[in-house]
């Protein structure tokens, strides 16, 4: 996921085949290397149209004259796939005073999701967490903090959630 609709497509992704003649199709080759997803969402994404002008084709075995060349070219996603990005998250530096546990009481706004940058402001989400665990009760042993995550501790932002592999974990280190 890269929050675009832009499609890389790789060589020899699209084919062209002709008549076929004593048992053997003609064929040329088309040269693209982008396309158009229908959605920018992992979702949503369900198909990829490439738009071919001449120049595109090569002649193989058939001669090109022969032909009315297509001027797009579509493909069910099974070709081609939106992969959900990782979102990024990130906990400030936690600090308690000395009650024998090792219970971490987080503040709003401790820990920050972050996912794809686009046009230079990176896509965010919210993450609702209260409490973590240190990883000692004693003062001079407790170094970090996790916490644990689960789909219902994030909301959305501006990043559109069903974009992202969201993760489960979050750590920081202690007093820093």
């Amino acid at each position: 996921y890269d929050s675009t609709t832009a499609a890389a497509l790789a060589t020899g992704a699209i084919t062209a085949t002709g008549v076929t003649v004593g048992g053997v199709a003609e064929t040329a080759t088309v040269n693209k290397a982008s396309g158009t997803y229908n959605s920018k969402n992992v979702n949503a994404a369900t198909t990829v149209t490439a738009t071919l002008v001449a120049t595109d084709f090569a002649a193989g075995t058939a001669d090109l004259s022969n032909y009315n060349l297509p001027t797009t070219v579509s493909t069910v996603v099974g070709g081609g796939t939106i992969s959900k990005a990782n979102l990024a998250v990130a906990m400030s530096n936690q600090n308690k005073t000395y009650d024998g546990t090792t219970a971490a009481a987080l503040a709003t706004g401790a820990i920050t999701a972050t996912g794809v940058t686009v046009g230079g402001v990176a896509e965010t989400a919210t993450v609702n967490k209260a409490s973590g665990t240190y990883n000692s009760k004693n003062v001079n042993a407790a170094t970090t903090v996790t916490a644990t995550l689960v789909a219902t501790d994030f909301a959305a932002g501006t990043a559109d959630l069903s974009n992202y592999n969201l993760p489960t974990t979050v750590s920081t280190v202690v007093g820093v």
